[in-house]
């Protein structure tokens, strides 16, 4: 089942001019269907809205996540998304994201941003050594036609890599999210700044 909220476009700040540019978020729950709360207001300041994909009816033990990603993919074109944040309910945006947002979609070409991930595995510790400190994912993409979106892997990129999308990292890292593995626990932790 798809939910949206979507709301009326709005005026951002980009590098040079401002912009009413209508960023999407996109997600889909199923085990995690707890955590949405707190991700919708985690995002709210961020996006113009979002749609998920309520997957606790299905029968299976698993289901198609590239078919769940084709469905929200499709969800966002009908409600005319100019960018899209492919988002994770156990995921959380950093506090600034709202301010630089602007910054990020501001461009009319066919871009996708790469964010460090910071694995947080206690709501104040996460780890920024070894491969962790190393990892990227391109949540943030401009909006395509989801007619030509061809899953490669699972947990593959969100565009297709042939269609011309420029990747870029966003080094200042205003996406983190939590993953509550035990593979965290061998190494000291690096403690999150005061609020």
């Amino acid at each position: 089942m798809i939910t949206s909220q979507i709301k009326p476009r709005r005026w951002r700040r980009s590098r040079l001019f401002w912009t009413r540019q209508r960023t999407v978020a996109v997600f889909s729950y199923r085990y995690d269907a707890h955590l949405v709360a707190d991700l919708i207001t985690n995002i709210d300041p961020v996006v113009d809205g979002w749609i998920a994909y309520d997957d606790r009816g299905a029968t299976g033990v698993f289901s198609s996540e590239p078919q769940r990603r084709r469905i929200l993919l499709d969800a966002a074109h009908e409600a005319a998304a100019d960018w899209i944040l492919a988002i994770d309910p156990d995921e959380r945006l950093e506090r600034g994201t709202a301010e630089r947002i602007g910054q990020l979609t501001g461009d009319y070409r066919r871009m996708a941003w790469g964010f460090r991930l910071r694995e947080l595995y206690s709501p104040t510790e996460y780890r920024v050594d070894g491969m962790w400190a190393e990892k990227f994912q391109y949540r943030l993409f401009r909006a395509y036609d989801p007619a030509k979106y061809r899953p490669e892997d699972l947990h593959g990129l969100w565009y297709p890599p042939d269609l011309g999308f420029k990747a870029r990292n966003q080094r200042a890292q205003p996406l983190s999210f939590k993953d509550d593995g035990a593979e965290a626990a061998d190494r000291p932790p690096q403690s999150l700044p005061p609020p």
